[in-house]
């Protein structure tokens, strides 16, 4: 069934002594046990990135995906660009990209990547994205819409 379950363990000694462990919550939801160490995306302590909520910022242009996922303490990571198409190996990670967790097939947590300087997505900096901030600037492009 789905819900939190708390588990309690009591041990009782020769001598009478009892002493209790609570382990901590277990959260089971559509047939997944979702614990709150898995269940969140989470920065190595090491890392340069700054995640933020929904956000994960502080990319920089023209990282790979191996690079990227290895900023992240969670294994199977599924990272997926602007478009939502799946990408992975030397794939560039650009504004927009998502970053997903998946648990038995449920997507638990998602994280939304900024990079550096990068408007349209692509992974790099390029003229494409001057031109966009200049157009907006100008009030010819909204980089909002």
């Amino acid at each position: 069934e789905t819900g939190e379950y708390v588990t309690h363990i009591y041990a009782q000694d020769l001598g009478g002594n009892l002493i209790s462990y609570n382990l901590d919550t277990i959260d089971v939801k559509d047939g997944a046990v979702v614990t709150p160490e898995l269940d969140t995306i989470k920065l190595v302590s090491s890392s340069s990135y700054k995640a933020d909520g929904s956000i994960v910022k502080n990319v920089n242009q023209k990282t790979s995906v191996n690079s990227f996922v290895a900023q992240f303490e969670n294994e199977n990571l599924v990272v997926k660009n602007k478009d939502g198409n799946e990408i992975s190996g030397s794939s560039l990670v650009g504004t927009g990209a998502t970053i997903n967790l998946y648990l038995n097939n449920t997507l638990v947590d998602s994280i939304t990547v900024i990079v550096i300087g990068d408007v349209d997505g692509s992974g790099s900096v390029d003229s494409i994205d001057y031109i966009r901030i200049k157009s907006h600037l100008v009030g010819s492009y909204n980089l909002f819409s």
